[in-house]
C-alpha cells in the first residue's frame, strides 16, 4: 500500500513495485494514479481510521508512507497501524543529518565532509525549513523516524532519500541549467564555493527501484538505510557532464568568493553512503548519468514549448 502514491516519486515507486510483481494499492485524496496495474482508493491520509479501514479491507501487508511530513499527521497514523500491518516504510530524507543543517546554516559546528553513513550525527535543531520555505513550518523527519522506530508492534524501515530529479520533478532541479543550454551563449554562473559543492543527486527511477526493493526485501527487516548515487560530483562537474550528455558545451562563469552571499554554507558537502542497502539487497542504480540527464533534457525542452 502506497500512501500518497500519485506524486512525482510515488508514481515511480508504484511502477517499480508493479515491475517487481507486487500487488499495489495506492491511497490518495484524488483516487487517481497514472500507473497501469495498480488499484486506487480515495482516502485522506489525515484520517488514520480511514487508512486503517483500507489496510484491513485490502489485507495490506506493507505500507510505504510517501508523505510523512509532520508529527501532527503521522504520529496518530502510527498509533492506528500498530498490530494491523507487518511493515511500515517511512520515506525520510538526507536532511536529517547534521551536515545538512550546517549547509542550511541552522546547525552549529565546524564543517565536516565525512561521508554520511546511517549512524552519522543528526541535526540537533528541529524544523530546519521554518521561515525558509512556505508550508514547511512543522516539517521534520527526525521525530517521525524516532516515532516509527519506537513502535513495538510495527516493523519499521526508514529510507533516507537523496535529492531526486527526473521528468516531472516539481523542484525542476535542472531548469536553470537547461535554460542556459537553450540560449545562444550557453553560459551559467556559479559562485566559487557552489561550483565545488558536492550533493547527493539521483534519478527518480533509480530511487524508486531502491524504495521498492528495500520495502519488500527479506534482508531489510527493519532499521535505517540511505539511498544515494554511486559517486558524488561537484556542481560544476555536473553542469559540464550534463552538457556533454546532450551533445552540447557550456561555459562556466565563476563569481569571486567575496561576492557570495547565498545564505548557505557550500563548504559543507552532503555525501551519502548507501553501502549498507547495496550490500543487503544488491541494489545498484541502473541508469547511466548520460541516460538520466538526457531524460531531463527531453522533458525540460518539452516543458519550454508548452
Amino acid at each position: 500500500m502506497l500512501l500518497g502514491g500519485g506524486g512525482f516519486i510515488g508514481n515511480a515507486v508504484a511502477r517499480a513495485l508493479v515491475a517487481n510483481g507486487q500487488n499495489v494499492l495506492v491511497l490518495n485524496r484524488t483516487g487517481q494514479s497514472s500507473v497501469p496495474g495498480v488499484a486506487v482508493c480515495t482516502v485522506d491520509r489525515a484520517s488514520p481510521t480511514d487508512v486503517l479501514r483500507a489496510t484491513e479491507r485490502f489485507s495490506a501487508d506493507i505500507i510505504i508512507d510517501m508523505i510523512a511530513f509532520e508529527e501532527a499527521d503521522t504520529l496518530p497514523l502510527l498509533d492506528c497501524l500498530q498490530g494491523s500491518v507487518r511493515r511500515y516504510v517511512l520515506i525520510s530524507s538526507c536532511d536529517v543529518y547534521a551536515a545538512f543543517g550546517r549547509l542550511l546554516g541552522t546547525e552549529a559546528g565546524a564543517t565536516d565532509n565525512t561521508v554520511l553513513c546511517e549512524d552519522a550525527p543528526l541535526r540537533t535543531r528541529l524544523y530546519p525549513f521554518r521561515g525558509k520555505m512556505a508550508g514547511r513550518q512543522w516539517y521534520d523527519k527526525i521525530p517521525l523516524e524516532q516515532a516509527a522506530l519506537g513502535c513495538a508492534d510495527l516493523e519499521s524501515v526508514i529510507l533516507r532519500l537523496p535529492m531526486v530529479f527526473g521528468p516531472g520533478d516539481p523542484r525542476r532541479r535542472f531548469q536553470h541549467l537547461c535554460q542556459a543550454l537553450m540560449m545562444p551563449k550557453r553560459t551559467i554562473t556559479l559562485s566559487g564555493k557552489e561550483a565545488r559543492w558536492k550533493s547527493p543527486l539521483l534519478h527518480v527511477d533509480d530511487v524508486a527501484r531502491a524504495i521498492a526493493l528495500a520495502a519488500t526485501h527479506s534482508q531489510t527487516p527493519g532499521g535505517i538505510f540511505n539511498i544515494g548515487p554511486e559517486t558524488h560530483v561537484s556542481e560544476s562537474q555536473r553542469a559540464l557532464a550534463f552538457a556533454r550528455a546532450i551533445g552540447r558545451t557550456i561555459k562556466l562563469e565563476i563569481k569571486s568568493e567575496a561576492k557570495e552571499g547565498t545564505g548557505q554554507n557550500f563548504d559543507q558537502h552532503v555525501v551519502l553512503s548507501s553501502a549498507l542497502l547495496r550490500r543487503l539487497t544488491g541494489w545498484l542504480p541502473r541508469l547511466t548519468d548520460d541516460e538520466a540527464y538526457q531524460s531531463v533534457w527531453a522533458w525540460e525542452q518539452e516543458a519550454a514549448l508548452l
